[in-house]
């Protein structure tokens, strides 16, 4: 008896391993760039439109790993960032320019070390800077883990 009650529970252990991992990965694949919004009223920042991203940050560090190849995508390497820095950073640093706004209507923002652009209500980032914030995010959590 005790050994098919171990073995049930080992099953449903398994069952909620397989679907949370199911379950990150649909969040993961529901997540884009475009669900950032930069809005500035009094104060300017960035904001999530949509759920599944805040869902990422509260399972927390377990899916790190799950992000990280995302963060070189370019339709999904901002919020993959953003995901990872609510996780990981304590003290998240924002900044803007919009020095050439009148020029092509382009705010520069830089979010926790990754530039990136907005441009009427799109947000997007060049691919060498999403490959080297990749890079950063596989040292920074290598050298947090292993703390």
């Amino acid at each position: 008896m005790k050994y098919y009650l171990g073995l049930l529970i080992l099953v449903l252990f398994e069952l909620t391993v397989i679907g949370q991992e199911d379950k990150i990965d649909k969040l993961i694949m529901d997540t884009n760039n475009d669900q950032l919004s930069w809005i500035c009223n009094y104060a300017c920042g960035l904001y999530l439109k949509g759920n599944a991203a805040d869902s990422l940050i509260r399972i927390g560090k377990p899916l790190s790993l799950k992000v990280i190849p995302f963060l070189a995508d370019k339709d999904r390497g901002i919020i993959a960032h953003y995901i990872l820095s609510n996780i990981w950073i304590n003290k998240k640093a924002i900044s803007s320019s919009s020095s050439d706004f009148d020029k092509d209507s382009t705010i520069s923002i830089n979010y926790c070390g990754l530039n990136f652009f907005e441009k009427k209500g799109h947000i997007f980032a060049g691919q060498e800077a999403l490959n080297e914030n990749m890079d950063k995010w596989i040292k920074r959590i290598e050298k947090k883990s292993n703390r």
